[in-house]
């Protein structure tokens, strides 16, 4: 694939920051703009509806009383009777 060139100026402030934080994170600047740019362009932007919301939160609620069950289910580690 092709590449171009994009060129712009940051305050010096920003600057430093930015640079502080790629250090950090240990990513170039490239891949990080790079990376934004496409979160902006690709990541899907819409308004989730309210049904749908309440849908997901039903899921997450009863799979955490499956879970719960699994759990108390499992036999209590202190119960396995005296150490020697």
């Amino acid at each position: 694939m092709e590449e171009r060139t994009l060129a712009f100026r940051v305050e010096e402030d920003l600057h430093r920051t930015l640079k502080v934080k790629l250090a950090k994170e240990g990513i170039t600047l490239k891949d990080y703009v790079i990376g934004l740019i496409r979160s902006d362009l690709y990541l899907q932007k819409r308004p989730i509806p309210v049904d749908e919301l309440k849908s997901c939160a039903e899921e997450i609620y009863r799979k955490s009383g499956q879970i719960l069950e699994m759990i108390a289910r499992q036999p209590d580690p202190s119960d396995s009777g005296p150490e020697t």
